[in-house]
């Protein structure tokens, strides 16, 4: 499967272009009209719509619209600068700009107009990475940070993270990063989040997450450019992943109060003495799990402001002697394998693809999780009261590693398609000319192989038979020689 080019679509026609009016046909259809034909759905009766209020209706209307205008549906335009699979993609918030990571161990940055052209594309490879796999623009769009793994042994966990001037194009300061699939995420403007692992037993271990400044330059001698924020225990050979900030400023209501009678089993929230109502915090979300490797619970801690800065004493220096490691605020157990978390526009709900274990299923042994499900879940948490909103409906069947932590990126389509009504997806389509050249160069692989090999039989045969030779001439002079002494 080749996913080593991006493919740029948009809608057929914009917004403006298509004035549209809504009906009710006389035969239990919904008529949508447009330039042209009208387009109509039919549905099972009449009734169907009776219970609908204007409002409704509206609605409906809206929904088709946002669809049916803002989907992309053609093709304009194919980036093949990469070399290697197209592991992520990210949008700046203004929606000018774009980046890629990819296999090839660089991260690309884009210019998001009419016709998409490359700005820059920064090559990791002398920092010892081996790929680079996520990138995340900063508030005001000025900073990119950009996410890779090391080289090393295939079982090696270890990442780093990059900050790069989006003015300048000039790498400025590097961040060690473990596991690599903690990715990182900005926390302030100039401030991110990195992740350390230290083991402390077989299957226990200790997740260190790091407030890092993004300008580490000659002035670091003199100021903090680094400080712990929290230490979490692991247990049962999980660690924390995917670390995102939801900034609860950006909720629809100011009214933080988190409700905290939550049954048994969903968790419950502890604000901070004397911040239960603060709309200044935010809230750091991870994976994580306490039953086996697999990341199957959501952790959450709350982020208060005089903790978004790399000044003052260490953070965590407040717990008591006989709290060693920071506690969570709050866990959702989702009782699945996590493979993709996004936030909404607002910050105000939390998407999760999980695909499900068995119902009633125990984890024995840690490192033997559940069986999981080949369809995907979609899960909506509601992050102001931490309850799940709705179960939406199972998607498309996924075929990713049940033994690997996979993760699926997810991200809200509107900051996509609102900017330049376009998106960027990697494309999976083969090409033929170059499968074929590449059967025919892998043909020719395996013919030369074949050939060696055989010339190496042969060349082994032939020094068998010279050995055997030389054997029989030391025999025959061995024999002359005791003849003439004779």
């Amino acid at each position: 499967m080749n996913t080593s080019w991006v493919g740029v679509h948009c809608p057929v026609l914009p917004r403006k272009s298509r004035p549209w009016r809504q009906a009710l046909g006389p035969e239990s259809e919904v008529t949508l009209a447009g330039p042209g034909a009208a387009t109509r759905f039919p549905v099972a009766s009449a009734q169907a719509f009776a219970h609908l209020s204007p409002l409704n209706r509206s609605q409906l209307l809206e929904e088709f619209r946002r669809l049916y205008d803002t989907v992309p549906c053609v093709e304009v335009q194919t980036l093949r600068e990469h070399t290697d699979q197209v592991l992520h993609l990210s949008f700046s918030h203004s929606g000018y700009q774009f980046a890629s990571c990819s296999k090839d161990c660089t991260v690309k940055i884009w210019n998001n107009d009419l016709t998409i052209s490359l700005l820059h594309s920064a090559d990791m490879r002398p920092y010892n990475w081996s790929y680079t796999q996520f990138s995340q623009f900063n508030q005001d769009d000025s900073l990119l940070l950009a996410s890779g793994v090391f080289l090393g042994p295939h079982n090696s966990s270890s990442g780093e993270i990059a900050v790069i001037s989006l003015d300048t194009f000039v790498l400025l300061s590097r961040v060690r990063n473990k596991p690599y699939d903690v990715f990182g995420c900005w926390l302030t403007e100039t401030s991110l989040i990195s992740g350390n692992l230290h083991r402390i037993g077989d299957i226990t271990s200790c997740s260190v997450l790091w407030l890092n400044n993004a300008f580490q330059d000659v002035e670091s001698e003199n100021v903090n450019v680094v400080k712990r924020l929290f230490k979490i225990q692991n247990l049962n050979a999980s660690t924390i992943r995917t670390v995102m900030v939801a900034d609860c400023g950006r909720f629809d209501s100011p009214d933080l109060l988190l409700d905290t009678s939550a049954p048994p089993g969903h968790g419950r929230t502890k604000l901070p003495e004397g911040h239960a109502a603060c709309t200044q915090h935010k809230l750091l979300i991870f994976t994580t799990g306490c039953l086996t490797y697999s990341p199957h619970q959501i952790g959450i801690k709350h982020i208060l402001p005089h903790q978004m800065t790399t000044a003052g004493p260490v953070l965590g220096e407040g717990r008591g002697s006989d709290a060693f490691f920071d506690a969570l605020d709050h866990v959702i157990d989702v009782h699945g394998h996590i493979v993709g978390m996004g936030l909404s526009p607002d910050h105000r709900y939390l998407y999760v693809n999980s695909r499900a274990w068995p119902r009633g299923s125990v984890v024995a042994d840690p490192m033997q999780p559940p069986p999981i499900a080949e369809e995907i879940d979609l899960l909506v948490f509601d992050l102001k009261t931490m309850r799940e909103v709705k179960r939406a409906l199972r998607a498309h069947r996924a075929y990713t590693p049940n033994d690997e932590c996979f993760f699926i990126f997810l991200d809200d389509p509107n900051k996509q398609l609102a900017a330049a009504h376009c998106v960027v997806s990697a494309n999976t389509d083969a090409n033929p000319q170059r499968d074929a050249d590449a059967r025919r160069l892998r043909n020719e692989e395996r013919e030369l192989l074949g050939a060696g090999e055989a010339f190496t039989e042969r060349l082994a045969r032939i020094k068998a038979q010279q050995a055997r030779l030389e054997g029989s001439r030391l025999s025959l002079r061995k024999g002359l020689a005791q003849k003439t002494r004779r």
